[in-house]
């Protein structure tokens, strides 16, 4: 130090250190960016996949349960006449139930049991209660007890078909549009 005041050669010894440190930090904070950053990249492309294998799962569901719904309605219709025939032959022997083949009972309650696990698989709360309500009025019109009780659920039956059918169609088209979960829920 000469005369109070310090030397150049120090001067310029402090700004090489202090410019090592500040460009090290530097480097260290842009380092840390650049990493944040890329883990951000990473979850949302792995949050991406997630979403379209969710939505790719979300529509086989859909159309597994469209034709599910499809094959219990015919099969319905095909042997309502037979119900309400057998209540005839019911109402004749004393019978408490309908005479009903076993076969054609363990089918209906493996249709029944198939249908209930497709539908828990849907992610929109409205659709699957309404699912819920069209698989127990058909399940209550396979197990009616009168001719009266079971063409009055053959009626909600169908009147709920529709009304899922529509439902089932709207969710289907979103899957199309965009890979969103978000969809789901309106």
């Amino acid at each position: 130090m000469i005369g109070g005041i310090m030397d150049p050669a120090i001067w310029g010894f402090l700004g090489a250190i202090l410019g090592a440190l500040v460009g090290g930090i530097a480097s260290v904070g842009i380092s840390l960016i650049a990493t944040r950053e890329k883990l951000k990249m990473v979850k949302m492309e792995r949050q991406d996949r997630i979403n379209i294998e969710v939505v790719s799962f979300q529509r086989e569901t859909l159309l597994a349960l469209q034709d599910e719904l499809i094959s219990n309605m015919r099969y319905l219709f095909k042997f309502k006449d037979f119900l309400m025939e057998d209540f005839s032959a019911m109402l004749e022997l004393g019978a408490m139930r309908p005479l009903l083949d076993e076969e054609l009972v363990e089918h209906l309650m493996k249709k029944n049991a198939s249908t209930a696990v497709l539908i828990q698989r849907i992610l929109n709360e409205e659709l699957r209660t309404r699912l819920i309500e069209l698989k127990d009025s058909m399940f209550y019109c396979q197990s009616a007890t009168s001719a009266e009780e079971c063409a009055e659920y053959w009626k909600k039956s169908e009147e709920l078909y529709g009304e899922c059918s529509k439902s089932i169609g709207k969710q289907l088209r979103k899957t199309y549009e965009l890979n969103d979960l978000t969809l789901f829920n309106t």
